[in-house]
């Protein structure tokens, strides 16, 4: 991966305490965050600031994720950015509030939530419905366990399939109805057990439930719902 020497997007970012520009690359946002890759060090104790529009945001490093360790050149470091203004939308100024298509750059954070939603999928010419819980969220979609042991991994395929997710603990209604793109599926070895997971997007939604569904994740982004979820 070739960082530009130039900021990504053309935003440019700022050291606070030096007014150093930072080199780096965008490749996640959210409500109130942004995730970097960089080759410059920063630690958790560093302020910046981002020119977006007109605007100047003020950042903090919020968190340091595992490098980005290529066989040639040098470590690429990645970080997430926290918005110190509460009211700030990051996606929106971006252009980045829908979903993202593929073959876009930007991605979203995945959210663990707890507890955990349980999702109801009903398979196409099965009589029984079946369950999951789920691990992750994110706008894209839902990463799911399986709660009980299944052949499901097995018979998955590419289609398309109705889920029912019980979000009544996350201030929606008792339940929201979607279809879901299945994306992949693969098994975990966990602890001496093993476990089946996998990993859909939720395409087309009952009535409003896709606007709620996309409210529910900004507040989740954004902290609003304390105690329940953190970015993964």
């Amino acid at each position: 991966m070739d960082l530009m020497a130039t900021p990504s997007m053309g935003y440019p970012l700022r050291l606070t305490a030096t007014n150093a520009h930072l080199s780096y690359q965008l490749y996640e946002v959210s409500a109130c965050t942004l995730g970097i890759l960089s080759k410059d060090l920063l630690t958790l104790k560093d302020y910046l600031v981002m020119e977006l529009g007109g605007r100047r945001i003020p950042l903090r490093v919020a968190e340091i994720l595992p490098p980005i360790r290529p066989q040639l050149g040098p470590v690429i470091r990645r970080y997430r950015l926290a918005c110190l203004d509460c009211l700030m939308e990051l996606d929106r100024l971006l252009g980045a509030s829908s979903p993202v298509e593929p073959g876009r750059s930007l991605q979203f954070p995945r959210c663990l939530v707890n507890p955990r939603l349980y999702v109801e999928a009903n398979w196409p010419g099965r009589e029984r419905v079946e369950l999951f819980e789920s691990v992750d969220i994110s706008r894209t979609g839902l990463l799911l366990r399986i709660v009980k042991n299944s052949e499901s991994l097995l018979m998955l395929g590419q289609g398309s399939i109705p889920l029912r997710v019980d979000v009544a603990r996350l201030w929606l209604p008792e339940i929201v109805q979607a279809q879901a793109q299945i994306v992949r599926s693969y098994q975990s070895h966990e602890e001496f057990k093993t476990f089946s997971y996998m990993a859909v997007r939720l395409t087309d939604f009952h009535s409003r439930e896709g606007d709620d569904w996309q409210k529910l994740l900004r507040r989740l982004e954004r902290g609003f719902l304390p105690g329940l979820a953190r970015v993964a």
